[in-house]
Parts: structure tokens; C-alpha cells; sequence
């Protein structure tokens, strides 16, 4: 059991679905339940690499099929039984091709059931961006967010959403509204593809539980955004070192109690400090300012 609760086989399937890295401890704790229980092996074939979710979606093939090497090697080192159904779907596999587009499926509590899914590119640089294409820092977000309650947030906000995995999969998984933004009009179209599918968007009602529009956030004016959000969240979307001191700062200002604050850089030395103001810093300044005003007026 993981920190959910979860079999062994389930958390495969979690990762199997989602094409996302398998951890080398979990691959080892299947290998060690093999070794530990006759059929094992052949449980996982049923119930994970030739499950109905798997086999009717689209997963990218070459992952699939390292995978399914991965664990025959394991097990035939180790003199294990490796079922003929394993062996038969590698067969399959290797006998088929991924189209332009490939799926990643994201499971129910039961995982039972496809929570969300989505389309991505087959190629990692597609149309000149890397957007059509899933980050695993998306799929990471997307299940952390299983640790997390859910409340505290209606409504959320994507940045550099791409292929819109993290926003998707929390909106389902959190009853929650989301805002889907990127910048390049490829992914935008896909983005609009994945949140129909996933049934955030249906037409232009009001209602939808999904939203999809432009946004660079490094460059735009506040006051034609006008989408309010509880949570913003971003998953690999800068990988500037500036980006990353500047997020540093803003989750210490967030860690500070309710007042007034200056942010600062030393000019004796390349450090930033933040310095907890006194109640009524610059009211007098503004009071001033306005008495002026006033006086202008008469």
C-alpha cells in the first residue's frame, strides 16, 4: 500500500495509464510481489498491461513496450514464470505504430473508471512548440493534487497549461472551475480539444466548468484579464533562474503575517530583504497627497 491506500497493482496502473515514469521502487516492489506470490505476474497482465482502459485507448506504444521489457527481463533473471498473455501483448505492440497523436488517461479513486484524458503529440518539439506534448512536471502536479482536499478553491487558473493535464485533472478530480491559458495557437486548438473531451466545455454557456483562452502571462495588461481565481498554478513553465528566486520570494512574502512590507535589494551586497513595516507607514504621505488635491480643487 502507498500513502492512498492503494495496491501495488493499482499504483502501476495509475502510471501504466498515464504514460508517466514508473518509480524504480515501485517496478521493484512488483518484481519482489512476483518472487512472493505464484500468479502475481499474471494478475498485473489482467488487471494493468491488458486491462480494458489500456488496451482500447491509444498509449504511446514505445512506452508500453519498455515497460513490458523492463519487467520480462526482471523476471526471467530471477527464473520467474512470465505469463503468455505478456508475452503476446508485447507481440501486439510491436506490431503497431503510434499515430500523430497519442493519449495519457487518468484514473478514477477506484481506478476503475477514466477520470480525464488527454491528447498529446507524439513528438516532443511539434509545430515549433514544446506545448503539444506533456511535461511529467504537469503529471507530478496533477497528482499531488490527490493529497490535497478538496475545498478551499472553486475556481483555478493554468499558466502555460499546454496540453492542459494538471488544470483538467484537478477540475475533475476537485469539482472545481478552471481557466486553461497558453500563448501559441496550436496548443490553444488542442487545449479546446482536451476540455470538450473531457466534458469542461460545452459550446459557450456559461455554465461550462472549463474555460480556454490566450494569455502570456509575462506580458499583459490586468485589466483586460478579468478571471478571478482562488489558485493559479503553472507546471514547468519557465526554467529561468530568475523565475525561480522571484517565485522563492513571493511564497516568503505569502508566509508573513497580514501588514505591510518592503521588499528591498542591499546595496552593501546581492542580497534581497524584506522588512516588516509599522501600521500607518505612508498614510501621512497619502493623506498629504490628497490634501493637496483638495486644495487644487478650490
Amino acid at each position: 500500500m502507498d500513502r492512498f491506500g492503494e495496491t501495488i497493482e493499482l499504483q502501476l496502473k495509475r502510471y501504466y495509464c498515464s504514460g508517466s515514469k514508473i518509480p524504480d521502487e515501485l517496478i521493484a516492489e512488483v518484481v519482489k510481489k512476483c518472487v512472493e506470490q505464484e500468479g502475481y505476474a499474471g494478475i498485473i497482465s489482467e488487471n494493468v498491461f491488458n486491462n480494458e482502459i489500456v488496451v482500447s485507448h491509444q498509449i504511446r506504444v514505445e512506452f508500453q513496450i519498455n515497460i513490458l521489457k523492463t519487467l520480462i527481463l526482471k523476471l526471467e533473471k530471477l527464473e520467474i514464470y512470465v505469463p503468455d498473455s505478456i508475452y503476446d501483448r508485447l507481440g501486439e505492440l510491436m506490431g503497431t505504430k503510434d499515430g500523430e497523436f497519442v493519449e495519457r488517461l487518468y484514473l478514477d479513486e477506484t481506478g476503475e473508471k477514466v477520470l480525464a484524458k488527454f491528447s498529446e503529440s507524439v513528438n516532443q518539439l511539434s509545430m515549433g512548440t514544446t506545448g503539444l506534448s506533456v511535461w511529467q512536471a504537469s503529471c507530478d502536479l496533477a497528482n499531488l493534487f490527490r493529497l490535497i482536499p478538496q475545498k478551499g478553491f472553486s475556481r483555478i487558473v493554468e499558466l502555460g497549461a499546454g496540453c492542459g493535464v494538471s488544470g483538467i485533472s484537478i477540475a475533475k478530480s476537485h469539482n472545481c472551475k478552471v481557466v486553461l491559458t497558453d500563448y501559441d495557437s496550436n496548443v490553444l486548438k488542442l487545449l479546446e480539444e482536451n476540455a470538450v473531451a473531457n466534458g469542461l466545455i460545452d459550446g459557450d454557456k456559461p455554465e461550462n466548468q472549463g474555460k480556454v483562452r490566450y494569455l502570456d502571462w509575462c506580458n499583459f495588461e490586468d485589466s483586460d484579464w478579468n478571471e478571478p481565481a482562488d489558485l493559479v498554478i503553472a507546471a514547468a513553465s519557465s526554467e529561468s533562474q530568475s523565475f525561480c528566486l522571484f517565485t522563492i520570494l513571493i511564497f516568503s512574502c505569502m508566509k508573513q503575517k497580514p501588514g505591510k512590507y518592503l521588499l528591498m535589494k542591499d546595496p552593501q551586497s546581492p542580497v534581497v530583504r524584506l522588512y516588516s513595516l509599522p501600521d500607518g507607514t505612508f498614510d501621512s504621505e497619502r493623506e498629504s497627497s490628497e490634501e493637496e488635491n483638495s486644495d487644487d480643487d478650490q
